[in-house]
């Protein structure tokens, strides 16, 4: 009877031990698949491939707040950029300026 009542429990803890492996790793899968996700959309926007960038991500909580904080800093830097670009228009504008009126 008591070796009978053991092989349940074994059978029980196996089963329960197999159940919880099988979450887990499907867990682990889905967390690094979607780590992996925002890595490669960090990666565009490190090289400066804004375009090519997704607009959302599906993930969890934390990682999609975590993309969209990454996205308000590539929108950030773009208007870094074009107000960089657009300091050098009129800084050459001026210099254009200034190269006619030694001609005259």
């Amino acid at each position: 009877n008591v070796e009978h009542i053991i092989a349940q429990y074994t059978v029980i803890m196996s089963i329960t031990m197999l159940l919880t492996m099988i979450i887990l790793t499907a867990f682990s899968k889905s967390i690094v698949r979607q780590v992996k996700g925002l890595r490669t959309e960090m990666g565009k926007a490190s090289r400066g491939k804004y375009e090519e960038m997704l607009t959302g991500i599906q993930a969890s909580k934390e990682l999609t707040e975590a993309f969209e904080d990454l996205l308000v800093m590539v929108k950030n830097i773009q208007e870094m950029e074009a107000a960089q670009y657009e300091a050098q228009i009129k800084e050459q504008n001026i210099r254009n300026e200034q190269q006619k009126m030694e001609f005259i």
